[in-house]
């Protein structure tokens, strides 16, 4: 064979070639994709300039004193109810959680009350905290806060999961 046969030859190797070099990179590429992207799905997303503690101070937009008061509400109030919360949502899981028990209604309804008194007494905190943020309030303010309550989510312990929220929303 000449050169040029020999070039003839050999070409459709290296197309062939060529194109299971490129499907290995791909390949390889989407693996990488497959395993790095949970991980940057589960990173915390940075917070909007009004979430958090600063949500209802921004949107009421607090002067500087109604903010240094409304700081020391917040603390106070979180002090609190976080504890309480905490024991409202593994109750209400416990309770959740007795699917397959054999417990009749009336002790059903029982263990509900019990999961539930811990709600009733985030509920009163809640809404004392509340009292005391429309005390500090214009009437403009007061106004929007409650546009605010009245636009909160459900309420938490509706269901089972790590996602029975026992608290108002005013973190959010």
């Amino acid at each position: 064979m000449t050169s040029p046969d020999l070039l003839l030859a050999n070409r459709p190797n290296r197309l062939l070639g060529r194109l299971v070099g490129g499907l290995l990179v791909l390949n390889l590429a989407l693996v990488g994709w497959l395993w790095l992207a949970p991980a940057l799905a589960a990173r915390p997303q940075p917070a909007s300039p009004a979430s958090g503690a600063a949500f209802l101070a921004d949107t009421l937009q607090f002067s500087a004193s109604q903010r240094v008061r409304y700081d020391s509400l917040r603390v106070r109030y979180f002090r609190q109810v976080t504890p309480l919360a905490q024991q409202c949502r593994q109750s209400c899981q416990q309770y959740f959680s007795l699917v397959d028990s054999t417990l009749t209604d009336a002790q059903l309804a029982q263990r509900s009350r019990a999961a539930l008194d811990s709600k009733v007494t985030v509920d009163v905190l809640t809404v004392r905290h509340l009292q005391q943020v429309a005390a500090l309030c214009t009437p403009a303010q007061r106004i929007l806060l409650q546009r605010l309550v009245s636009q909160a989510p459900g309420d938490g312990c509706a269901a089972p999961g790590a996602n029975a929220e026992c608290l108002m929303p005013l973190s959010q």
